[in-house]
């Protein structure tokens, strides 16, 4: 039996939420991964972020940095701020340091960091001020 290219869960987290994705997210899979941030931004109770968690990702096409500003964009129109977790290194990180994408949103290296009071006023957080 074949595992699926694209798996992602959702969990709130204390008052977050947290997307954990696994796999390839291309054209094909994105429409997976946005599925759940959108579900994940419009939660009964709105959480206070939106932490998207693609340390298990294996590839990351430009379909998946669309995902990531469409998500930014719901989450600025209803005030969820959108955390992205990726390592130091790897394809995610390379495709969102290279397009920009990490001036637009926050990046981070764990959920843990991501969770801690930090996370949104970080070192890594692209927006000092708060403003989308």
């Amino acid at each position: 039996m074949s595992r699926p290219l694209l798996t992602a869960t959702t969990e709130r987290v204390g008052r977050h939420m947290v997307v954990r994705v696994v796999g390839e997210v291309d054209i094909s899979t994105a429409p997976i991964m946005d599925t759940a941030l959108a579900e994940g931004t419009a939660a009964p109770a709105s959480p206070d972020a939106l932490i998207v968690d693609l340390t298990e990702v294996r590839f990351f096409g430009s379909s998946g940095l669309s995902v990531l500003i469409a998500a930014h964009s719901r989450g600025c129109d209803v005030g969820v701020p959108l955390i992205v977790v990726v390592p130091r290194t790897g394809v995610v990180r390379r495709a969102v340091e290279l397009t920009g994408v990490d001036h637009l949103v926050t990046v981070v290296e764990t959920v843990e960091d991501a969770l801690s009071p930090d996370g949104l006023r970080g070192p890594h957080r692209s927006a000092p001020d708060g403003r989308c």
